[in-house]
């Protein structure tokens, strides 16, 4: 009796040319512009024109870029030292989870070089578990980011917090 060999049945996603390779690329990028944000970088200033009141400002910065707009703002003395005194306390209750992050983005991103200079493929299981804390992390940042935005928004007065903030339709 002669067995027949089945065929091979793939995922859907293997099917169609996503591969742990695209599935490695797309975590490494989702990490490096992460860490890109992370980055000090210049924002274009305030448009002068009073009609439209608001910038493309991205939401969850630190209170830091509300101090770099602080002129554009019309921040007081006040707000300003507020603003200080919240960005000094976020960076140090994150410092050392900054770090870890640090670190384990470092680590994931050795691993992946390190799979691709082998030509090793890997599984979406592999990449999974190598990014778990990688992943962890960057949810835990964005909680302490979120929180302390909300609270530099707090310090602002209204009519600052709309120059900031997305307007509803771009037709305002």
């Amino acid at each position: 009796m002669v067995m027949k060999r089945q065929k091979e049945i793939k995922p859907f996603w293997l099917r169609n040319g996503i591969g742990p390779g695209t599935i490695a690329m797309l975590v490494l990028l989702a990490f490096l512009l992460w860490q890109r944000q992370q980055q000090t970088h210049p924002v274009a200033p305030l448009p002068p024109s009073p009609t439209k009141t608001h910038t493309s400002a991205p939401l969850l910065r630190e209170p830091k870029w509300l101090l770099e707009h602080a002129d554009e703002l019309g921040l007081t003395d006040g707000q300003r030292e507020k603003l200080r005194v919240l960005q000094r306390d976020y960076e140090q209750r994150t410092a050392a989870l900054r770090q870890r992050l640090d670190k384990v983005g470092k680590d994931f991103q050795r691993f992946m070089d390190e799979a691709q200079r082998k030509g090793r493929a890997m599984t979406v299981h592999e990449i999974q578990r190598q990014a778990k804390d990688l992943s962890s992390l960057s949810y835990l940042m964005a909680q302490e980011r979120k929180a302390v935005w909300e609270q530099g928004l707090m310090v602002l007065t209204q009519k600052q917090r709309k120059r900031i903030t997305r307007s509803p339709s771009p037709l305002d």
